[in-house]
């Protein structure tokens, strides 16, 4: 029997209205630049002479998947799905179903927020942050990323109402660092470098090209209405490269690290303009960066250093990726599905270790990436039940509940920007081992347990397990080997500790 994907991914996703990105012309078949990707990546493989680890089964590959685009794992019911013989759905649907879900939209919006704004800056807004919220709206619609990105350099009016403005109060007052964000995270260029004497490493930029990129920030306004900060452009405001002590540098005009420049005068909407240019044809950085990021977000890294723009690796891989998000409009979610329906995504991070180094460094073995925060926030709420217990309280008592925990989740995991979770603090290893969202798993009466207590037979119940944490059924000499241990002693203690073992293992903590 063929299976359906709504029905199947229902549990996980909800899926949202379908909107295409604004395109210039129509781009080529989605299909045929796939293809062209695909031999692009076996001529790399060829050219080193290396083997690519084997193909992902399904269940594992919409794990990844998931974790990737929706920053969580799948339900119990989907990895089941994905784990029959009966299931039938191809690649392209289940990347489809994931893409058009809102936990798309949603994890992506914390993603580029992070990136705009910093963790620490969102984690102080609270669980739905305005940048976040609106962000989230763009990516749902499609909305191209040129024009996202437009909308975001020129936002105005109360944060309440254009959720984009807090990107700009973020660095009010401070057009400096403004422009040091945008030029690192849309155009890949650590300009600021620049920004207290000629850069160090790249000649072609002095510290007043820097200062130029700033001055096309320097009339953002700020003014609080109530509560409320509301954006706006002043017509007077100017920079000036920072002098000796006791004597003021000199004014800066508006200029492009490109060369474009713009009237300076009086009323000129200088945002309007570096929006242009910043997305713009001529500009050559815009797409390389978007690419190159986006790329970063499902291997672990990019072709080149996603901050810092140099020569990257595979040329001819990323050229397909370019050519396809410039003629399709910028359209983000196209990009998103040409990678992860490549070759390169689809193999596995297992194999022969004396292969490892070699296959990953040309695309042939996925690497092995430990859950970011919100990826592991959300996948040990998903295991754990926690969420089905906030369920059936009161509105109010849910939400307080969850906001606490929330809290002191991210005091503990949130230590830096980036949060890489690549090796554990004593603190952060004591949260996994014996926190509260672990302990979550052991009473008898939580939700977990009652959902495994309600199947008769062991061999079901590990199933069950599995599937929930890990996304794939128990192997053969794992169901055995367990099922061995059930017998032996209190069932309830054994499935308690099973259930601890798996959410601490290494195989729930990293992206495989």
């Amino acid at each position: 029997m063929r299976l359906v994907l709504p029905l199947l991914l229902a549990a996980a996703f909800l899926a949202i209205p379908r909107a295409s990105a604004q395109e210039a012309k129509a781009p080529p078949k989605f299909e045929t630049v796939l293809k062209e990707l695909d031999s692009r990546i076996l001529a790399v493989w060829k050219e080193a002479k290396v083997k690519p680890a084997k193909r992902l089964d399904d269940a594992s590959f919409f794990r990844r998947l998931s974790l990737d685009l929706a920053g969580r794992i799948p339900s119990e019911d989907v990895a089941r799905g994905l784990s029959s013989r009966r299931h039938r759905a191809t690649r392209a649907e289940l990347v489809d179903a994931v893409i058009h879900s809102r936990d798309y939209a949603r994890f992506m919006a914390i993603r580029w927020g992070n990136l705009l704004v910093g963790r620490t800056v969102l984690a102080r807004s609270g669980s739905r942050p305005p940048l976040t919220r609106w962000l989230e709206t763009q990516f749902a619609g499609n909305v191209s990323w040129s024009e996202i990105v437009q909308d975001l350099l020129t936002a105005e009016g109360p944060v309440s109402e254009n959720g984009a403005t807090q990107y700009l109060l973020a660095y009010r007052n401070k057009p400096e660092e403004l422009a040091g964000n945008a030029m690192r995270v849309f155009q890949a260029q650590q300009v600021q470098c620049a920004q207290c004497h000629d850069h160090p490493y790249k000649d072609a930029w002095k510290q007043k090209d820097f200062w130029a990129v700033s001055a096309f920030f320097a009339r953002i306004g700020v003014r609080r209405e109530g509560m409320i900060d509301t954006v706006f452009e002043r017509e007077e405001g100017e920079v000036r490269i920072p002098g000796v002590p006791g004597k003021r540098g000199p004014i800066v005009a508006p200029r492009f690290v490109t060369g474009e420049s713009i009237d300076p005068g009086e009323g000129a909407f200088r945002r309007d303009e570096v929006a242009r240019i910043l997305t713009g044809s001529r500009n050559p950085y815009f797409v390389r960066a978007t690419v190159n990021r986006v790329w970063s977000f499902l291997f672990g890294e990019g072709f080149t250093d996603p901050n810092d723009l140099a020569t990257p690796d595979h040329e001819s891989v990323l050229e397909v990726l370019e050519e396809d998000f410039r003629s399709s409009g910028h359209d983000l979610r196209r990009l998103i599905r040409l990678i992860v329906l490549s070759r390169a995504y689809g193999v596995s991070a297992s194999g022969a270790l004396k292969a490892k180094v070699a296959q990953e460094k040309v695309l042939a073995r996925a690497r092995l990436r430990p859950l970011n925060l919100e990826q592991l926030w959300t996948s040990t709420l998903d295991a754990t039940g926690v969420e089905e217990v906030w369920a059936k309280m009161p509105a109010e008592k849910r939400l307080n509940q969850r906001r606490n925990l929330r809290r002191a989740f991210y005091s503990v995991f949130l230590r830096h920007e980036d949060a890489a979770l690549e090796e554990y603090s004593l603190g952060q290893a004591l949260w996994l081992l014996n926190g509260p969202m672990t302990n979550a798993l052991l009473p008898a009466q939580g939700p977990l347990m009652r959902r495994l207590l309600g199947l008769d037979r062991v061999e079901e119940q590990i199933s069950t397990l599995y599937l929930r944490v890990l996304g794939r059924q128990a192997s053969k000499s794992e169901r055995k080997a367990l099922a061995r241990g059930a017998a032996k002693g209190d069932r309830v203690a054994f499935l308690q500790d099973l259930a601890w073992g798996l959410l601490n293992s290494s195989e729930f903590l990293f992206n495989r």
